[in-house]
């Protein structure tokens, strides 16, 4: 990562107390990261040892430790039990507040409507477009398409 005050060679030969105020300033935006993706709990854990709904919030957790504007995300909530859901969608609008662009892809329509400002809905290679949920929703293309499944 660009900027990254630890990467520097001379930091693997010098002693830690010469660059320990950068070190605090990445250990402290580690720790605001960890609260604020609700990994608190599990902070010392690998990440192979973690629930599933945690191991979503850790790739959050990643995609805003690196500063992305934007974050794609393929069904987020998908195998996630419901507390974990809660934490996804406080997180997803936190991260909007902050003008950052999420495009998902979910199919559940109840998380949907609480965290999409847009719709897009594809069918055969044709992409339309809808400004609120109610729109997506009463459109004849997408009743159909899920009405056929």
């Amino acid at each position: 990562m660009d900027g990254n005050p630890t990467q520097a060679w001379y930091k693997a030969i010098l002693p830690e107390f010469i660059y320990k105020s950068e070190l605090s300033v990445l250990e402290a935006k580690a720790e605001e990261i960890i609260t604020a993706c609700f990994l608190r709990d599990v902070a010392s854990a690998f990440a192979g040892e973690i629930s599933y709904g945690q191991q979503k919030l850790l790739n959050m957790a990643c995609c805003i430790a690196n500063d992305a504007e934007i974050l794609l995300l393929d069904e987020p909530i998908a195998g996630i039990n419901p507390n974990y859901q809660e934490h996804i969608l406080d997180l997803l609008k936190r991260l909007r507040g902050q003008g950052r662009t999420v495009l998902l892809i979910e199919h559940n329509t109840e998380f949907l409507q609480q965290v999409a400002n847009s719709f897009f809905f594809l069918k055969s290679g044709k992409l339309n477009a809808y400004d609120t949920f109610a729109q997506l929703k009463n459109d004849r293309e997408v009743l159909d398409a899920y009405l056929q499944a």
